[in-house]
């Protein structure tokens, strides 16, 4: 499918254009918005400012259909939208944007004042922040880390790692949490920065 597709910089130029001042509709804004920083920084370019609908997010922080049942999928299922053909790019926009109307029509108020500003949405090196958890965890030592909570709120936690362990398909990192004075789990595709305690 992407062999005669151009690279990212034959296009950057045209896509900063496209996106440029402009407010993106994205499923999922914390995974697309990265690999296009990325590719920007590639090329040299700065990501030019730009704000986002994240279907996603306004499903979490503004409807009901339970944790877990955010998915581009689930959504559709939820307002009985086509599915066939879903994960090719076009499918996949065209059914967050009929999903994002649902949402206008239910709570078109809420729904018009939750754009998120870019900038606040970075690539996290997951193996850097795996890395040093298992150090933290083999040294015995307090770390804080960014983190973003189910209703997408981030938040920075300072903690004591005791170990990682897996639910129900999700890795997860078991620690003591100074702010909640107990032991919590964490997700830790949740874990957006580790950073040593001063």
């Amino acid at each position: 499918m992407l062999e005669r597709a151009p690279f990212f910089r034959d296009v950057a130029q045209e896509i900063y254009g496209f996106i440029k001042g402009e407010i993106l509709l994205i499923q999922n804004a914390d995974f697309d918005i990265p690999f296009l920083k990325a590719e920007f920084r590639r090329c040299g370019i700065r990501f030019p400012e730009t704000s986002v609908y994240d279907t996603l997010h306004i499903a979490k922080t503004l409807f009901s259909f339970g944790h877990g049942k955010n998915s581009l999928s689930s959504l559709a299922g939820a307002y009985n939208l086509a599915v066939e053909g879903m994960h090719r790019a076009e499918k996949d926009a065209m059914l967050a944007y009929e999903i994002f109307l649902r949402f206008l029509a239910e709570k078109k108020v809420d729904v018009l004042n939750r754009t998120r500003d870019t900038s606040d949405i970075n690539y996290v090196d997951t193996e850097t922040v795996h890395r040093s958890i298992e150090e933290a965890i083999s040294q015995g030592r307090e770390i804080s880390i960014k983190y973003r909570n189910r209703n997408d709120e981030v938040t920075t936690r300072r903690i004591e790692p005791v170990k990682v362990f897996t639910e129900n398909g999700k890795s997860y990192l078991d620690a003591f949490c100074s702010m909640k004075n107990a032991n919590r789990k964490f997700r830790l595709d949740k874990i957006l920065k580790v950073f040593d305690n001063i």
